[in-house]
């Protein structure tokens, strides 16, 4: 076996001949076989890997979809894929197959709006398995064919004939698919994992404004005080403030830069090995300093906490004690508008280092999708 491993998941509905892509795929009965029934038992499965061009793939199998058991089956592999995207590379899925009966002309808007478009958003790039394509009419082929590329513009499709048998009329169909499938799961390594890398990025970059900027708050009320009466909301308070603030924000991004650094340069060596030996081009090479993840403090620009705001908000709270409360939220609003202009120059800064690497490898960084693929899980959990 090869010194890397890629991890693949491989999902589709009941009936459309994953468990005959498995056995192909292996050249062994891995799986059982049931001619429309769900054979492959609730859960995910994981398979002994098994080596192509020194590389060891890993196949993991879910149960199939079904329409009555859609939500749970959704849940499961959300789960499933937000556990391993938590680990370091090696450990993410790396492709995820989706197994599309070619015998019929379309996907079902379930599938479309609800899975496909959610793992897309969440990260994942698909390559559709075209199974039984060797059972299929060319018209039916070519319509599913193209009804795919336009509803997911840049993702793979293989057609696949996974079992040879001899059909009616006397037709013999013989396997076809296995190789092409393959060398796509290795030629699109590259593409998938900076797609991900990039997506998890943001992700990570946008938690870690959202618990800095809370815990920057929970600093300014235990400094203000309950009611701030007796604060002096002048330069000590504000520098304090403000060291302290861009003390977790640091301490957070040092951290969230050195393993997504980390990430990215272990992404850089396998597909280099992984590309060069299924002979396809490498288009990633990340130069010292070319693709720096860094956060600088410079994020943290002047708070203008001026001498003339305070005077008037405390004369204020002199002549009507009460203003005090409003003194008090006075600071706090301008500290939060502060630190909301910190999260949009930080999240900025993924952009901008995200982007140039996605084009590099032909895909687009997408960073909206993310809240799109939550309004889209809180819809569907209303019908």
């Amino acid at each position: 076996m090869g010194a890397y491993r890629t991890n693949v998941l491989l999902l589709g509905k009941s009936g459309v001949g994953k468990s005959s892509l498995l056995n192909y795929l292996f050249g062994d009965a891995v799986a059982r076989v049931g001619g429309g029934r769900p054979v492959t038992g609730m859960g995910l499965h994981e398979y002994p890997p098994f080596g192509y061009h020194g590389l060891e793939i890993h196949v993991t199998d879910s149960w199939g979809l079904e329409p009555d058991k859609g939500g749970d089956w959704r849940q499961l592999v959300e789960r499933a894929i937000a556990e391993h995207d938590a680990r370091e590379v090696k450990d993410w899925f790396h492709s995820v197959i989706y197994c599309v009966d070619a015998t019929v002309s379309r996907l079902d808007d379930y599938e479309i709006n609800q899975v496909l478009r959610p793992l897309v958003d969440s990260g994942n790039q698909l390559l559709f398995a075209l199974t039984k394509s060797d059972k299929a009419p060319p018209g039916k082929v070519e319509a599913l064919s193209k009804a795919l590329s336009e509803g997911f513009p840049g993702a793979s499709q293989v057609r696949v004939g996974s079992t040879a048998e001899t059909l009616m009329g006397g037709r013999t169909t013989s396997c076809f698919g296995r190789e092409e499938l393959l060398t796509k799961v290795c030629k699109n390594l590259c593409r998938n994992l900076v797609y991900k890398y990039s997506q998890l990025l943001y992700k990570g970059m946008a938690g870690l404004c959202r618990k800095c900027h809370r815990d920057s708050l929970a600093r300014f009320e235990e400094m203000a005080g309950t009611l701030g009466i007796f604060t002096v909301y002048g330069d000590d308070f504000r520098d304090t403030l403000l060291g302290d603030s861009r003390g977790l924000y640091e301490r957070a991004c040092t951290d969230l830069a050195r393993r997504f650094m980390n990430d990215l340069s272990f992404i850089d060596r396998m597909a280099r090995e992984v590309l060069r030996a299924v002979g396809a081009e490498v288009p990633l090479g990340i130069s010292e300093g070319e693709y720096a993840l860094a956060f600088s403090a410079d994020s943290f620009r002047e708070w203008r906490n001026d001498a003339s705001a305070y005077f008037s908000a405390a004369i204020r709270s002199v002549v009507f004690p009460l203003s005090s409360v409003t003194r008090k939220s006075r600071y706090r609003d301008e500290f939060e508008l502060f630190l909301k202009h910190v999260d949009a120059t930080l999240k900025d800064h993924v952009r901008r280092h995200c982007e140039p690497l996605c084009r590099q490898v032909g895909v687009e960084f997408r960073p909206d999708a993310l809240g799109a693929a939550l309004s889209r899980f809180f819809a569907g959990l209303g019908k």
